[in-house]
């Protein structure tokens, strides 16, 4: 099967090339420049997933979309709004499935991100040919936040890291399946508390995060009341430990 993959340069987007290729499927990808490395039986097109024209161009023969693009830390509603728009457009006159990678509880959590992935999810459930697949946070993205040296947390404040490898194995089934709607959530292997996960990323890294106290109010409410979480979806099999122990080493200042 023809699939074409945006955001093919990121965490999921790489893990998801590196899957369909495996499963024999003819695989595309939508990228700025062509420096980018994939397989050398992985397609290159440039363009802007935001450009109805370059998406048109990339989804000619194409059977399904798996719309990875996103930027959860800058221009997030320009990328979640607009690229979703220009792609449901494009696919619709491929004919194509398109399939959504978003967040679990994202329709109930703050946060503009959080906000523009259910808006986003919204224009795709108005589509022909469409699947949701909801996910809890990827290792990178909990190791990028647990970057910082200060960070909040508040009392029950807890994540369930998920592999990009096993949630791109999951996307990968769903372009075997065809157009499914709301796919069943999948979530990390544990839950774990915040402070758990920084304690674990230092003793891995050498590099501290420092957690300061705050009441669980605006955005962060719903995060603490765990509605982020799918304890009866972990479908995962990747630990945030064993994630860290294969990770590249991250260099920086002991604490």
């Amino acid at each position: 099967m023809a699939v074409l993959v945006t955001g093919a340069a990121g965490t999921l987007g790489t893990a998801l090339v590196a899957g369909l290729t495996n499963r024999g499927h003819d695989v595309r990808v939508l990228v700025h420049r062509r420096s980018a490395s994939f397989p050398p039986a992985v397609q290159m097109v440039r363009g802007d997933v935001r450009n109805p024209a370059d998406l048109a161009r990339a989804l000619t023969g194409a059977e399904t979309v798996i719309h990875a693009a996103t930027s959860p830390f800058r221009q997030a509603k320009a990328t979640e709004l607009d690229g979703t728009r220009a792609v449901l457009t494009a696919a619709a006159q491929a004919g194509a499935h398109v399939i959504y990678p978003s967040i679990v509880g994202v329709d109930q959590l703050g946060g503009s991100y959080y906000q523009a992935k259910w808006q986003a999810e919204q224009l795709v459930a108005a589509a022909s040919r469409w699947t949701i697949q909801r996910a809890t946070q990827l290792h990178p993205t909990l190791d990028r936040m647990l970057s910082h040296r200060l960070f909040p947390v508040t009392a029950r404040l807890a994540f369930q890291p998920l592999d990009a490898g096993d949630l791109a194995d999951c996307l990968a089934g769903l372009v075997d399946a065809g157009p499914a709607g709301r796919a069943e959530d999948i979530g990390g292997p544990e839950i774990l508390a915040l402070r758990d996960l920084a304690a674990a990323r230092r003793a891995a890294t050498g590099r501290r995060t420092l957690l300061f106290p705050v009441p669980a109010r605006g955005p962060l409410r719903t995060l603490d009341a765990g509605r982020h979480l799918c304890p009866d979806h972990a479908r995962g099999k990747i630990t945030w430990q064993q994630w860290l122990s294969r990770a590249p080493r991250r260099h920086g200042t002991r604490a």
